[in-house]
């Protein structure tokens, strides 16, 4: 316990790793029992704890950590990544090792910022960036998966499909939560009412939240583009925001999930797949804005559609 409790609180470019004793906890996952379940995960796989201080943990695998380590030589990008606080390593596992660079190390955990901390009502997109989804460690099987997976939604043409969602309607105590099937089945054509769905708060699309979404895809975008050697496969882009309506809400956007990124050195190319993604959300974004329906107060929605808070 004295151990954990002299953790800083600092942001570190390169990780920190810490030795605890290892506990089990009540799902057999030996992590500290100061970290309850994170409920706010929209989408994706792996159990992530949360601690009231701000931290989460999330099973460590070694791309991924390559990736915040190398932070110091890039960090025009730390402001589109959450805090990266360092890395928890339980003691009865130190030496294990993962199959594979995209599989998470034994009961290692990577301290990241919890992006929701503070949030009253928070509402979260989660959208699967580029048009590749699997990395160089997966079998044919796999493969074929995940590029037929491609082909059939918006990630091939679009650059990105729609993982998950949770939308907070404070009026009515409820919200609307969306996961990957949600996704697999929305269009080209159809993709904006995805975008229309997440801003809406109950009472309002958010238009005022567009342009700041916008600025930020846009800044991200001319980020990665002077990224040679960085392939952010599979990696997923969120967009947050406070749907209370006692609170000034501010747009908040951040890249995250690197099991798949992959940094080649010596290689002079950027990731397209990445950059066609951002472009396509800036375009979705910019054209709510120029086509707004004329009532912004209401949605077709079904008293299916949400989920008591």
């Amino acid at each position: 316990q004295s151990t954990w409790g002299s953790i800083t609180s600092e942001i570190l470019v390169f990780p920190m790793l810490v030795s605890v004793p290892a506990q089990n906890f009540s799902d057999g996952h030996d992590i500290p029992p100061s970290f309850g379940i994170y409920s706010h995960q929209v989408a994706g796989h792996g159990n992530i704890r949360r601690h009231s201080d701000g931290r989460l943990l999330k099973p460590a695998i070694p791309n991924e950590v390559a990736l915040y380590q190398s932070l110091g030589a890039i960090p025009r990008l730390i402001p589109f990544l959450p805090y990266f606080y360092g890395v928890l390593n339980l003691e009865r596992s130190s030496n294990c090792q993962p199959a594979s660079r995209e599989k998470p190390t034994p009961n290692q955990y990577v301290m990241l910022e919890d992006l929701t901390r503070g949030i009253e009502w928070p509402c979260i997109l989660d959208l699967k960036m580029g048009t590749r989804h699997y990395g160089e460690d997966c079998d044919d099987a796999k493969r074929e998966r995940a590029i037929k997976r491609s082909l059939n939604s918006t990630s091939a043409r679009l650059g990105f499909r729609v993982c998950g969602m949770q939308v907070c309607h404070p009026p009515a105590s409820k919200f609307i939560r969306r996961d990957k099937s949600y996704g697999l089945k929305l269009t080209d054509h159809n993709i904006e009412d995805a975008f229309r769905l997440f801003l809406f708060d109950g009472t309002q699309i958010r238009y005022d939240l567009i342009p700041s979404f916008v600025a930020s895809v846009d800044q991200l975008y001319h980020v990665v583009a002077t990224l040679p050697g960085y392939r952010f496969f599979s990696s997923s882009l969120l967009l947050i925001y406070d749907a209370s309506p006692k609170l000034y809400s501010r747009a908040d956007l951040r890249l995250i999930d690197f099991a798949k990124t992959y940094i080649v050195p010596g290689d002079k190319d950027v990731d397209q797949g990445l950059l066609l993604g951002l472009e396509s959300v800036k375009r979705c974004l910019e054209s709510l804005l120029k086509n707004p329906p004329k009532d912004s107060t209401t949605m077709n929605l079904e008293d299916d559609d949400f989920i008591s808070h």
